[in-house]
This record gives C-alpha cells, sequence and structure tokens, in this order.
C-alpha cells in the first residue's frame, strides 16, 4: 500500500497493482507453469510479468472489474453467448450483435487512459493530450462512456491463419495468445494518427480524432445500437505481427 492518491478518483489512497491490460488476458496465454513466451531484439525468454503497476484504489479497480472488464473477457476470450452477445461470421467478418455499448466503450476508454497515464515502458508510445487523459479520467470515473464517433475503436479480430472450414477450436483459442505491447502511428500528410493495441486475438485501434456517421451507420465501430462489424485479418497480412514472427525465427536460430 501507497501513500499516493488514485489516479482515477483522485481521493482515496488504498492504492492497489492494477494492469493496463486486464490480467485475464495474459493468463490466457500462459503455460501450466504460468509463463509465456516473450519476443524481442534482445531474443526470446520465458516471461510471466503482466505488466502492472500501482494506480487505482480498491474500490475503482472494483469498479472497473464488476462494471465493465468482466464483461469483455467473457465475450472476448470465452463465450459470447454467456453475456448475451451474438457472433455471426464468414471468411471476412465477423458481425457481434446485442453488444453493451457501455460497457464496452467503457473497456476500450479505460484501456486507452490506463496506458497513457502508466510509467511502464511497456506502454511508452501511448502519449494523449492532457484534455484527452482527463476527459477520459472524468467519464471512467463516473461510468458515462463518450459518444461513439469520440476516440472510435476500430476492433479486427486476428488469426494465424486466416479461417476456413477446417479451423479448430485449438486454432481459435491459439490466435488469441498473442500480445503486443501498443504503438502509435502518425501520417502526417494526412494529419491522421492512431493508437494500436493486439490482444485477446483483437487489433483495437484507437483513431484520435472523431468519425464520420459513416463508420457508425455501418457498424465498423461499437454505437449505442449495439452491432460491431470486425474484419478478419491473419498474420501474414498484418505488419507488426509478421515482424514480431520474422523475429521469433530469427532469434530462435541464433541460439
Amino acid at each position: 500500500m501507497l501513500a499516493m492518491k488514485c489516479k482515477l478518483c483522485l481521493e482515496n489512497e488504498d492504492i492497489k497493482k492494477s494492469h493496463i491490460i486486464p490480467n485475464a488476458f495474459f493468463k490466457y496465454m500462459k503455460n501450466n507453469k504460468g509463463r509465456y513466451r516473450e519476443v524481442s531484439k534482445e531474443g526470446n525468454k520465458d516471461n510471466q510479468v503482466s505488466y502492472d503497476e500501482y494506480l487505482l484504489c480498491g474500490s475503482c479497480e472494483l469498479k472497473f472489474s464488476t462494471e465493465f472488464e468482466s464483461y469483455v473477457i467473457d465475450f472476448i476470450l470465452r463465450n459470447p453467448g454467456s453475456v448475451g452477445v451474438c457472433s455471426e461470421s464468414d471468411s471476412t467478418n465477423i458481425t457481434l450483435s446485442n453488444v453493451d455499448f457501455t460497457k464496452l466503450k467503457l473497456f476500450q476508454m479505460s484501456i486507452l487512459w490506463r496506458a497513457a497515464v502508466s510509467t511502464l515502458d511497456f506502454y511508452k508510445h501511448v502519449k494523449l493530450a492532457p484534455n484527452i487523459i482527463e476527459l477520459l479520467r472524468v467519464n471512467l470515473d463516473t461510468l458515462t462512456p463518450v459518444e461513439a464517433n469520440v476516440l472510435p475503436c476500430f476492433m479486427d479480430r486476428i488469426f494465424i491463419d486466416a479461417p476456413n472450414d477446417k479451423t479448430t477450436l485449438a486454432d481459435r483459442t491459439e490466435s488469441k495468445m498473442f500480445i503486443s505491447n501498443p504503438n502509435k502511428i502518425v501520417i502526417d500528410v494526412l494529419g491522421f494518427e492512431y493508437i494500436y493495441f493486439i490482444f485477446g486475438g483483437v487489433e483495437w485501434r484507437f483513431w484520435m480524432h472523431s468519425c464520420s456517421e459513416y463508420f457508425i451507420e455501418n457498424n465498423i465501430v461499437i454505437s449505442n445500437r449495439g452491432i460491431l462489424n470486425m474484419t478478419i485479418k491473419s498474420i501474414g497480412t498484418h505488419n507488426t505481427l509478421l515482424e514480431a514472427g520474422v523475429l521469433a525465427r530469427i532469434n530462435h536460430l541464433n541460439n
């Protein structure tokens, strides 16, 4: 316990260690010894850390967990139907319906906010303007999601290989066993930037500006209609994951 104020409510001092990306996503990819394989330019190594730090008080940590984290963990890692989410898919898209907009949007906001206020090197590329950090903090503290077009999050489903009629449950499970440290992409010529995370078999891509009604009307970002279309991608078409795979192979050969 540290003598510091909670980063969310700015009041309580019973600060606990908090995960930025919820621990459930790290536990999902750990082996029976509680470890996972970490790939970096320094080489491949076994790791067990889930990248937590003193951030929230016990009350705020519990609020996050009960109000939206458990819900999203269930439908991303486990069974969507267990929380009333319906899922339909074809070879290129997954459509989720009956999604609780408030819970998913708050979860997305919490990931972005926690990473932005984190002091961990793993999240060093998540930089937000102070007014955006404060907007997220205030709204998360009151459990009030921002509008659908504000800091929209595009979610793509990542598979190791493009799914087909031979894709097994084990294949789907394995595709969720990857976490990448987040990064920011800036396209100066377009005045465009976004921050992306990869965990739970999903790329979470946050635009740092609002989106047009087109993306809401076509359910490309979550809105209060509760429908979300996720594009299916494979590692071979995703530069970050492809580079990680190549690096892991090079490290292995050099050992």
